[in-house]
């Protein structure tokens, strides 16, 4: 091995003789460097694991531990790295993650404003990290840390920010943070699964799978004010297949402000559709706990016919003309008298949904929000399961020798679904009729004529169930108007002559064949 002054524990007892400190040091080490670590001694002795002098004995005696980190021949001497403190005393560690044990589970963010980087590091490739233990007296000669596991972990779900709901004077204050995270029950004993919601074992284990939830985390949110995060799928999703959107929400019982029983002033809000101006929105007001009053149960029909009667202009229910595509409409079904606002923005489409947007709202005058909430079992549900029917039908007969008829019929209502295709979007029908006429049959066979006529036609209908990009189902006139047609006809004569008894007649006219064909589509 290596060390730091290069020489063996004889020269380094001769070098050091004359320090002050040196008779109180191990005359088998004297510069407290030495290698030293076996298992089968005591496992939990790590007090010279890290050592230089003798290292090559680690790792079944192949290489040494500190010099080349990736075992690549090579001596690494960068020093290129970012470098986090953790204060085990005082750093606020995830709430609800201390055990009885005595475990904790902390999250450090890599790239924040107290992470120090020394040299150049670079993000793209992190293939190394090292733990440093630094205690003080108050810890006293011995200190024991367990880790029991180190992941890199990130979220799917980005920060947006905090902005103002209204046009008004009021400004963020660098007081109000939102922070978007996870809470779970592996790591975090105090959270509890929504009611119902059954948390399964790993297939021939004990194991419980975990079962997890998203979290909106804000601090001093000021009245009038709103923080949400943002989701981009990596491709499109289509919910036309699907009758409803649901998911769980779940309220801080110490923050949530509740004036009346059937009121709060804190908003939960989700968005989907292709960006931050065609969506669709659906909001509700946030009660303590897993309250059903706070479960999103969006009803995608009536959010698509919604936005057909923003765009046709047309009266709702309650004799309110609805023009303007930034409109709002409450929904009375929802459950224990809190309506639940739908707003249509845009021109959205269900068939093209690439963003989901997840928010909170301080509805309140004056108070600020401090607060957690828990969202929960995001699923699209009560698929669409109307029977749909089919029928294939094909007439095939032939006359003697003069005419082959060959003819089939083909139609799919727009709910029948086969395994490969099971987002059916129209009801179509194929038709076709194909023969072939030996027209040679009628003329005297002493002529030796071959006149073949071949015809065939197919046609294609489809009637679409939405219209283009749309999500809103059609009416059977505008099917009409909107259907697709395609047609083909081909027709092929073909003459040909053959056994002529005079010479000339086998040398010209047997030899030529003359044929005629003409393709149409429409």
């Amino acid at each position: 091995g290596i060390d730091t002054a290069g020489l063996s524990n004889d020269q380094k007892r001769q070098q050091f003789r004359a320090l002050p400190e040196f008779d109180g040091r191990d005359p088998a080490d004297p510069e407290e460097d030495n290698w030293d670590y076996d298992a089968s001694r005591n496992r939990e002795d790590y007090r010279r694991i890290n050592g230089t002098q003798g290292n090559r004995l680690s790792q079944g005696g192949q290489r040494p531990d500190t010099e080349d980190l990736n075992n690549d021949g090579n001596l690494n001497i960068r020093n290129d790295f970012y470098h986090h403190v953790i204060d085990l005393a005082r750093d606020p560690h995830v709430p609800g993650t201390r055990s009885v044990a005595g475990w904790r589970l902390f999250r450090v963010e890599l790239y924040d404003d107290e992470t120090e980087r020394i040299g150049a590091p670079d993000s793209s490739r992190i293939e190394f990290a090292r733990l440093v233990l630094v205690t003080d007296e108050a810890f006293g000669d011995t200190s024991t840390v367990e880790i029991a596991q180190m992941e890199i972990i990130g979220n799917e779900w980005q920060e947006d920010g905090i902005v103002r709901l209204q046009d008004d004077a009021s400004v963020v204050s660098d007081t109000e943070v939102f922070n978007v995270t996870v809470i779970g029950t592996d790591e975090n004993l105090s959270y509890k699964p929504p009611p119902g919601v059954k948390v399964n074992r790993l297939a021939g284990s004990r194991v419980r799978e975990r079962e997890q939830a998203l979290v909106l985390d804000v601090s001093d949110l000021d009245a009038g004010h709103q923080a949400a995060a943002t989701k981009v799928l990596t491709r499109n999703a289509d919910y036309t297949s699907y009758t409803r959107l649901k998911m769980f929400v779940h309220g801080d019982s110490n923050a949530i402000y509740i004036p009346e029983p059937d009121s709060s002033d804190l908003e939960l809000f989700l968005r989907f559709g292709a960006d931050s101006l065609n969506y669709y929105e659906y909001s509700t007001r946030v009660f303590i706990g897993w309250d059903r009053r706070n479960e999103i149960n969006m009803d995608l029909l009536e959010m698509a016919q919604l936005k057909a009667k923003l765009q046709r202009g047309r009266v709702d229910s309650t004799g309110m003309r609805l023009t303007q595509i930034d409109t709002v409409i409450i929904d009375p079904r929802v459950r224990n008298g809190a309506p639940a606002v739908y707003r249509v923005r845009g021109n959205p489409s269900m068939q093209q949904v690439r963003q989901l947007t997840l928010g909170l709202r301080n509805h309140s005058d004056m108070q600020s929000m401090t607060v957690l909430v828990y969202a929960d079992e995001l699923r699209l549900d009560e698929a669409r399961n109307d029977a749909g029917v089919a029928a294939y039908a094909r007439f095939k007969t032939k006359l003697a020798d003069f005419m082959d008829v060959d003819a089939t019929v083909n139609w799919q209502q727009e709910d029948f679904r086969t395994l490969s295709n099971t987002q059916r979007r129209s009801a179509d029908l194929s038709t076709s009729v194909s023969t072939t006429t030996n027209l040679h049959k009628v003329l005297p066979g002493s002529w030796r004529f071959s006149v073949p006529v071949k015809f065939s036609y197919s046609q294609d209908r489809s009637l679409p169930r939405f219209g283009p990009n749309s999500d809103v189902e059609l009416r059977a006139d505008e099917k009409d108007s909107l259907s697709t047609e395609n047609s083909k006809r081909f027709v092929e004569i073909s003459v040909s002559k053959q056994g002529g008894k005079n010479w000339l007649m086998r040398w010209t006219v047997d030899e030529m064949n003359m044929r005629m064909s003409q393709t149409q589509n429409r």
